[in-house]
């Protein structure tokens, strides 16, 4: 692939860029004639993004398998490097494609499901019982003391997050290509 291949604009086809204005349809239209559409997993026409599915092909997803390809779907998503054997990633293997036709395991593409890291809490907390062996000590001050392991309650909300900021994400498609004019009539002959 060479860098035409790429089709360079500021950057090249398939860059990804956080946005932070509003995305209504006007601004999306507006976007789209500028190059760039909303990482929302969309399927759009091979041949209307040519450059685009040259770029990245089906590795979101395969649209219907001859004429689309998905678009990225960021919604919701932190967005994460591949691990590349850098052991940073400990499930890398076990990504997900995210809709059929996808690209798993280490690669671009490939998704997660959240995940709270296995960890445990534990409280040890002194118990006494002014009974000994179940019977109750008739002797003052004959306490057994002894240690009893408790779990603590559960707390927190609904996932594990970091502090963060919502934005929409772009991707670079390119200008579409538009399909093929209609050729206009020939003309009347002459009389």
């Amino acid at each position: 692939m060479s860098a035409d291949d790429l089709g360079f604009y500021p950057m090249p086809l398939g860059a990804v860029l956080a946005f932070a204005g509003n995305t209504d349809a006007a601004v999306q239209d507006k976007l789209q004639a500028a190059g760039w559409l909303l990482c929302d997993g969309r399927a759009v026409s091979r041949a209307r993004y040519e450059g685009l599915y040259r770029v990245m092909g089906s590795i979101h997803g395969s649209g219907d398998g001859v004429t689309s390809f998905h678009l990225p779907d960021y919604r919701g998503r932190f967005l994460r490097g591949t691990d590349g054997g850098a052991g940073r990633d400990p499930d890398a293997a076990a990504r997900t494609a995210p809709a059929g036709g996808g690209q798993g395991g280490d690669a671009v593409g490939s998704v997660q499901a959240d995940e709270f890291r296995a960890h445990q809490h534990s409280v040890n907390e002194m118990v006494h019982d002014d009974s000994v062996d179940g019977v109750d000590s008739a002797v003052r001050n004959s306490f057994e003391h002894r240690n009893q392991l408790r779990a603590t309650g559960e707390k927190g909300g609904r996932e594990t997050r970091p502090v963060n900021a919502a934005v929409q994400w772009l991707i670079l498609a390119g200008t579409p290509i538009d399909p093929a004019p209609t050729p206009a009539p020939a003309p009347a002959p002459s009389p």
